[in-house]
């Protein structure tokens, strides 16, 4: 499991005002000793987000360049057309959740099983934003978190 926190100012003003943010994760930020990470699942909670609906839905693209830090500790950089996965999000208590993921025996589409080493970026539709009520205004914190499968180095 990989976690990212933004709590910094500059990524949620972006979210707030452009209802995009991005961030990167490289193969060194990992933790312990692991290689070839794929992504099988992610989780994004956005603190302090409301919405009149049950749900709203939050776009998480894997950008172009990804890296794969190989067993012998060579990183390895492929480029790839940008992918990205649907998220159903759910307010309740004060934030937003939602999590996707590849069910075992699904051919990899989307985002999943790419690499955790990669841009992200985290898109909300203005549409939705307006047509669902999300009320970003109170937003403090955007937590992710990465599922992947991986070896041991």
């Amino acid at each position: 499991m990989h976690y990212v926190t933004l709590t910094d100012q500059a990524h949620l003003d972006e979210l707030r005002f452009s209802l995009a943010t991005w961030f990167t994760v490289e193969p060194g930020d990992l933790a312990g000793n692991r290689c070839e990470a794929k992504v099988v699942a992610a989780t994004v909670t956005l603190q302090g987000v409301t919405a009149a609906t049950p749900t709203f839905a939050l776009v998480l693209i894997h950008g172009p360049r990804c890296t794969e830090r190989l067993k012998d500790g060579m990183d390895v950089t492929s480029f790839l057309q940008p992918r990205e996965a649907l998220l159903q999000v759910a307010p309740s208590g004060g934030q937003a959740t939602g999590t996707g993921a590849i069910l075992p025996n699904e051919r990899p589409t989307e985002l999943w099983r790419r690499s955790v080493a990669t841009e992200w970026v985290l898109l909300m539709e203005k549409d939705v934003v307006q047509d669902r009520s999300v009320d970003l205004s109170g937003l403090s914190e955007i937590r992710l978190s990465f599922t992947h499968l991986a070896k041991r180095t």
